[in-house]
Protein backbone atom coordinates (compact mmCIF):
# COMPACT_ATOMS: atom_id res chain seq x y z
CA UNK A 1 0.00 0.00 0.00
CA UNK A 2 1.41 3.26 -1.31
CA UNK A 3 1.21 6.15 1.36
CA UNK A 4 2.48 9.10 -0.73
CA UNK A 5 -0.09 11.00 -0.98
CA UNK A 6 -1.21 10.73 2.95
CA UNK A 7 2.01 11.15 3.74
CA UNK A 8 2.07 14.83 1.92
CA UNK A 9 -1.41 15.56 4.07
CA UNK A 10 0.24 15.06 7.60
CA UNK A 11 3.17 16.68 6.68
CA UNK A 12 1.16 19.97 5.28
CA UNK A 13 -0.72 19.35 8.25
CA UNK A 14 2.02 19.72 10.43
CA UNK A 15 3.40 22.59 8.91
CA UNK A 16 0.38 24.40 9.67
CA UNK A 17 -0.97 22.76 12.98
CA UNK A 18 0.34 23.40 16.40
CA UNK A 19 -0.60 20.35 19.01
CA UNK A 20 -3.79 21.45 20.49
CA UNK A 21 -4.08 23.88 23.31
CA UNK A 22 -5.39 20.81 25.60
CA UNK A 23 -2.95 17.80 24.55
CA UNK A 24 -0.56 17.76 27.64
CA UNK A 25 1.73 14.58 26.86
CA UNK A 26 4.66 15.98 28.50
CA UNK A 27 6.75 13.25 27.80
CA UNK A 28 6.45 13.27 23.79
CA UNK A 29 6.67 17.11 24.16
CA UNK A 30 10.02 17.02 25.53
CA UNK A 31 11.26 14.48 22.99
CA UNK A 32 10.13 17.31 20.47
CA UNK A 33 7.43 15.16 18.73
CA UNK A 34 3.55 16.46 18.45
CA UNK A 35 1.10 13.55 18.44
CA UNK A 36 0.35 13.71 14.83
CA UNK A 37 4.14 13.69 14.53
CA UNK A 38 4.26 10.35 16.50
CA UNK A 39 1.44 8.54 14.88
CA UNK A 40 2.11 9.34 11.14
CA UNK A 41 2.25 6.15 9.53
CA UNK A 42 -1.00 4.73 11.77
CA UNK A 43 -2.81 8.25 10.54
CA UNK A 44 -1.97 8.00 6.99
CA UNK A 45 -3.15 4.37 6.85
CA UNK A 46 -6.34 5.55 8.32
CA UNK A 47 -6.60 8.16 5.74
CA UNK A 48 -6.13 5.87 2.92
CA UNK A 49 -8.65 3.52 4.36
CA UNK A 50 -11.26 6.44 5.05
CA UNK A 51 -10.91 7.42 1.40
CA UNK A 52 -12.67 3.97 0.62
CA UNK A 53 -15.39 4.53 2.95
CA UNK A 54 -16.26 8.21 2.81
CA UNK A 55 -18.85 9.96 0.03
CA UNK A 56 -18.95 13.38 -0.10
CA UNK A 57 -21.25 13.23 -2.17
CA UNK A 58 -23.89 12.04 0.12
CA UNK A 59 -25.62 13.16 3.48
CA UNK A 60 -23.81 10.47 5.41
CA UNK A 61 -23.04 10.40 9.07
CA UNK A 62 -19.77 9.36 10.35
CA UNK A 63 -19.10 8.68 14.34
CA UNK A 64 -16.09 8.34 15.93
CA UNK A 65 -15.68 6.64 19.55
CA UNK A 66 -12.92 8.02 21.65
CA UNK A 67 -12.02 11.15 19.74
CA UNK A 68 -9.59 12.57 22.49
CA UNK A 69 -6.92 14.45 21.39
CA UNK A 70 -8.60 15.17 18.37
CA UNK A 71 -5.74 15.51 15.85
CA UNK A 72 -7.19 12.71 13.59
CA UNK A 73 -10.46 14.00 13.54
CA UNK A 74 -8.88 17.79 12.54
CA UNK A 75 -6.94 15.94 9.74
CA UNK A 76 -9.96 13.81 8.19
CA UNK A 77 -11.44 17.52 8.06
CA UNK A 78 -8.78 18.95 6.18
CA UNK A 79 -8.35 15.85 3.84
CA UNK A 80 -12.07 14.93 3.14
CA UNK A 81 -14.10 18.78 4.37
CA UNK A 82 -16.65 16.07 6.52
CA UNK A 83 -17.00 16.35 10.22
CA UNK A 84 -17.29 12.86 12.53
CA UNK A 85 -19.52 13.51 15.19
CA UNK A 86 -17.23 13.05 18.40
CA UNK A 87 -17.41 10.49 21.59
CA UNK A 88 -16.02 9.96 24.47
CA UNK A 89 -16.38 10.36 28.10
CA UNK A 90 -15.81 13.12 30.36
CA UNK A 91 -14.27 15.80 27.92
CA UNK A 92 -12.79 18.84 29.27
CA UNK A 93 -14.29 22.67 28.59
CA UNK A 94 -11.19 23.51 25.80
CA UNK A 95 -11.63 20.45 24.20
CA UNK A 96 -15.84 21.02 23.62
CA UNK A 97 -14.74 24.55 23.22
CA UNK A 98 -12.02 23.77 20.28
CA UNK A 99 -14.79 21.45 18.72
CA UNK A 100 -17.22 23.60 19.18
CA UNK A 101 -18.83 22.72 15.62
CA UNK A 102 -18.95 19.20 15.64
CA UNK A 103 -21.41 17.12 17.55
CA UNK A 104 -20.07 15.70 20.64
CA UNK A 105 -21.71 13.28 22.37
CA UNK A 106 -20.27 12.60 25.89
CA UNK A 107 -21.26 9.25 27.24
CA UNK A 108 -19.88 5.97 28.91
CA UNK A 109 -19.26 3.14 26.37
CA UNK A 110 -19.26 0.88 28.77
CA UNK A 111 -23.26 1.46 29.75
CA UNK A 112 -25.81 0.56 28.37
CA UNK A 113 -27.14 2.57 25.52
CA UNK A 114 -30.07 2.81 27.05
CA UNK A 115 -28.41 4.53 30.30
CA UNK A 116 -26.98 7.34 27.82
CA UNK A 117 -30.36 9.18 26.89
CA UNK A 118 -28.80 9.24 23.29
CA UNK A 119 -32.19 7.06 21.25
CA UNK A 120 -32.35 10.08 19.14
CA UNK A 121 -28.99 9.15 17.65
CA UNK A 122 -29.74 5.05 17.66
CA UNK A 123 -29.14 3.42 14.13
CA UNK A 124 -28.16 6.75 12.70
CA UNK A 125 -24.47 6.12 11.50
CA UNK A 126 -23.38 4.71 8.06
CA UNK A 127 -19.63 4.69 9.41
CA UNK A 128 -18.36 4.36 12.74
CA UNK A 129 -14.67 4.33 13.77
CA UNK A 130 -12.88 3.28 16.71
CA UNK A 131 -9.23 3.90 16.31
CA UNK A 132 -6.98 2.38 19.73
CA UNK A 133 -9.99 2.02 21.92
CA UNK A 134 -11.00 -1.44 22.93
CA UNK A 135 -7.82 -2.44 24.56
CA UNK A 136 -8.83 0.09 27.31
CA UNK A 137 -12.22 -1.29 27.66
CA UNK A 138 -13.03 -3.83 30.72
CA UNK A 139 -15.60 -5.01 28.68
CA UNK A 140 -14.60 -4.51 25.34
CA UNK A 141 -18.34 -6.37 23.74
CA UNK A 142 -19.63 -3.34 25.50
CA UNK A 143 -17.88 -0.96 23.61
CA UNK A 144 -19.09 -2.98 20.39
CA UNK A 145 -22.28 -3.13 21.67
CA UNK A 146 -22.52 0.61 21.35
CA UNK A 147 -21.10 0.59 18.02
CA UNK A 148 -23.98 -1.23 17.00
CA UNK A 149 -26.46 0.87 18.36
CA UNK A 150 -25.47 3.71 16.87
CA UNK A 151 -24.66 1.86 13.66
CA UNK A 152 -26.61 1.53 10.81
CA UNK A 153 -27.43 -2.03 9.53
CA UNK A 154 -25.31 -2.29 6.71
CA UNK A 155 -22.97 0.15 8.11
CA UNK A 156 -19.52 0.04 8.58
CA UNK A 157 -16.86 0.07 11.61
CA UNK A 158 -13.68 0.92 11.36
CA UNK A 159 -11.17 0.08 14.33
CA UNK A 160 -7.52 -0.46 14.74
CA UNK A 161 -6.13 -1.73 17.80
CA UNK A 162 -2.49 -3.27 19.62
CA UNK A 163 -1.91 -7.25 18.35
CA UNK A 164 -0.76 -9.22 20.89
CA UNK A 165 1.21 -12.16 18.59
CA UNK A 166 4.10 -9.54 18.03
CA UNK A 167 7.48 -10.75 18.17
CA UNK A 168 8.36 -8.09 21.23
CA UNK A 169 5.34 -10.10 22.76
CA UNK A 170 6.58 -13.56 22.01
CA UNK A 171 10.04 -12.99 23.43
CA UNK A 172 8.82 -11.50 26.48
CA UNK A 173 7.33 -14.41 26.96
CA UNK A 174 9.94 -16.80 26.05
CA UNK A 175 13.36 -15.25 27.85
CA UNK A 176 11.37 -13.29 30.34
CA UNK A 177 8.38 -15.17 31.54
CA UNK A 178 6.57 -11.99 31.10
CA UNK A 179 3.25 -10.86 30.01
CA UNK A 180 2.39 -9.25 26.75
CA UNK A 181 0.41 -7.14 28.78
CA UNK A 182 0.73 -3.42 30.87
CA UNK A 183 2.19 -4.14 33.75
CA UNK A 184 0.00 -4.00 36.68
CA UNK A 185 1.23 -1.08 38.46
CA UNK A 186 -0.25 1.13 35.07
CA UNK A 187 -3.60 -1.26 35.31
CA UNK A 188 -7.15 -0.16 36.84
CA UNK A 189 -6.04 -2.32 39.95
CA UNK A 190 -4.30 1.07 40.89
CA UNK A 191 -5.72 3.09 38.90
CA UNK A 192 -9.53 4.15 39.09
CA UNK A 193 -9.43 7.71 37.39
CA UNK A 194 -11.19 9.60 34.34
CA UNK A 195 -8.12 7.76 31.52
CA UNK A 196 -8.68 4.19 31.50
CA UNK A 197 -5.48 2.43 31.14
CA UNK A 198 -4.98 -0.38 28.49
CA UNK A 199 -6.70 -3.76 30.39
CA UNK A 200 -5.40 -6.05 27.00
CA UNK A 201 -4.11 -6.65 24.31
CA UNK A 202 -5.69 -9.12 21.52
CA UNK A 203 -5.27 -11.78 18.96
CA UNK A 204 -6.85 -11.60 15.47
CA UNK A 205 -9.31 -14.22 16.38
CA UNK A 206 -10.40 -12.51 19.95
CA UNK A 207 -11.74 -9.47 17.91
CA UNK A 208 -13.36 -11.42 15.27
CA UNK A 209 -15.22 -13.38 17.99
CA UNK A 210 -16.06 -9.81 19.76
CA UNK A 211 -17.22 -8.78 16.67
CA UNK A 212 -19.42 -11.49 15.58
CA UNK A 213 -21.22 -11.47 19.26
CA UNK A 214 -21.84 -7.82 18.83
CA UNK A 215 -23.46 -7.99 14.68
CA UNK A 216 -20.50 -7.16 13.29
CA UNK A 217 -19.16 -9.21 9.98
CA UNK A 218 -15.77 -8.71 9.24
CA UNK A 219 -14.83 -7.63 6.04
CA UNK A 220 -11.19 -6.63 5.85
CA UNK A 221 -8.89 -7.13 8.09
CA UNK A 222 -4.59 -6.41 8.35
CA UNK A 223 -1.70 -6.14 10.31
CA UNK A 224 0.24 -3.35 10.34
CA UNK A 225 3.25 -1.62 12.35
CA UNK A 226 2.56 1.66 14.30
CA UNK A 227 6.09 2.88 13.67
CA UNK A 228 5.76 5.20 16.40
CA UNK A 229 8.32 8.59 16.66
CA UNK A 230 9.91 6.89 13.67
CA UNK A 231 8.99 9.86 11.61
CA UNK A 232 10.03 13.80 11.61
CA UNK A 233 10.01 16.63 9.41
CA UNK A 234 13.53 17.41 7.93
CA UNK A 235 14.31 20.36 5.35
CA UNK A 236 10.59 20.86 4.78
CA UNK A 237 10.29 16.90 4.05
CA UNK A 238 8.62 14.05 5.95
CA UNK A 239 11.42 11.22 6.58
CA UNK A 240 11.82 7.74 8.48
CA UNK A 241 14.24 7.94 10.60
CA UNK A 242 17.31 5.54 10.42
CA UNK A 243 16.82 2.01 11.72
CA UNK A 244 19.28 -0.35 13.50
CA UNK A 245 20.42 -3.19 11.92
CA UNK A 246 18.20 -5.01 14.69
CA UNK A 247 15.13 -3.21 13.66
CA UNK A 248 15.60 -3.70 9.81
CA UNK A 249 16.10 -7.53 10.41
CA UNK A 250 12.77 -7.79 12.92
CA UNK A 251 11.03 -5.48 10.10
CA UNK A 252 11.71 -7.83 7.26
CA UNK A 253 10.62 -11.09 9.65
CA UNK A 254 7.21 -8.67 9.86
CA UNK A 255 7.23 -8.25 6.08
CA UNK A 256 7.38 -12.25 5.88
CA UNK A 257 4.91 -12.74 8.55
CA UNK A 258 2.33 -9.77 8.69
CA UNK A 259 0.77 -11.59 11.82
CA UNK A 260 4.24 -10.30 13.80
CA UNK A 261 3.20 -6.66 13.34
CA UNK A 262 2.04 -4.87 16.65
CA UNK A 263 -1.47 -3.35 15.44
CA UNK A 264 -4.46 -4.59 14.04
CA UNK A 265 -6.51 -2.76 11.08
CA UNK A 266 -10.33 -3.99 10.62
CA UNK A 267 -13.45 -2.89 8.29
CA UNK A 268 -16.36 -4.90 9.27
CA UNK A 269 -20.27 -4.24 8.51
CA UNK A 270 -22.96 -4.36 10.88
CA UNK A 271 -25.37 -7.08 9.97
CA UNK A 272 -27.70 -7.43 13.04
CA UNK A 273 -29.71 -4.81 14.15
CA UNK A 274 -29.14 -3.68 18.00
CA UNK A 275 -32.71 -5.03 19.32
CA UNK A 276 -32.05 -8.15 17.77
CA UNK A 277 -28.36 -8.90 19.82
CA UNK A 278 -29.73 -10.63 22.79
CA UNK A 279 -32.23 -12.91 21.41
CA UNK A 280 -29.67 -14.72 19.05
CA UNK A 281 -26.41 -15.12 21.09
CA UNK A 282 -25.42 -16.23 24.63
CA UNK A 283 -25.35 -14.18 27.78
CA UNK A 284 -23.74 -14.01 30.68
CA UNK A 285 -24.76 -16.16 32.96
CA UNK A 286 -24.27 -16.87 36.46
CA UNK A 287 -24.74 -20.78 36.11
CA UNK A 288 -21.94 -23.15 35.44
CA UNK A 289 -23.67 -25.15 33.18
CA UNK A 290 -25.20 -22.84 31.04
CA UNK A 291 -21.67 -21.40 30.78
CA UNK A 292 -19.91 -24.99 30.07
CA UNK A 293 -22.29 -24.82 27.57
CA UNK A 294 -21.52 -21.94 25.77
CA UNK A 295 -17.95 -23.62 25.40
CA UNK A 296 -19.03 -26.16 23.78
CA UNK A 297 -21.92 -25.32 21.81
CA UNK A 298 -21.00 -21.93 20.29
CA UNK A 299 -21.88 -22.94 16.93
CA UNK A 300 -25.49 -23.53 17.96
CA UNK A 301 -25.97 -19.18 18.60
CA UNK A 302 -27.98 -17.64 15.63
CA UNK A 303 -25.85 -14.87 15.84
CA UNK A 304 -22.56 -16.67 14.80
CA UNK A 305 -24.15 -17.72 11.15
CA UNK A 306 -25.07 -14.72 10.57
CA UNK A 307 -22.01 -12.87 11.09
CA UNK A 308 -19.13 -15.04 10.11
Amino acid sequence: MKLDNELKILKNWLDNNPDLPFFSDIKLKKLGFTFVGSNVYRYALILNKLSRYIDVSKSNKYLDFGSYPGQLQALIFDTFKVKFDLSGLHFSNVFKEYFSEYKILDFDFEESPSESNLDKSKEKYNLSTSFNIIEHMEYPNRLLDNINYFTKNGGILMLTTDNISTVKNILRMIVGGKSPNEGLIKSKIFYNGEWRPHIRIFSKDELFFLLNYSGFKVIEHSYFNLRAREYKLNNGMLVRNKRSFKARLLEFVENLFPFYRDHNLIVAKKVVDYDELDSVRMLPTSSTDDWISYRYNIDKYEIFNRTR
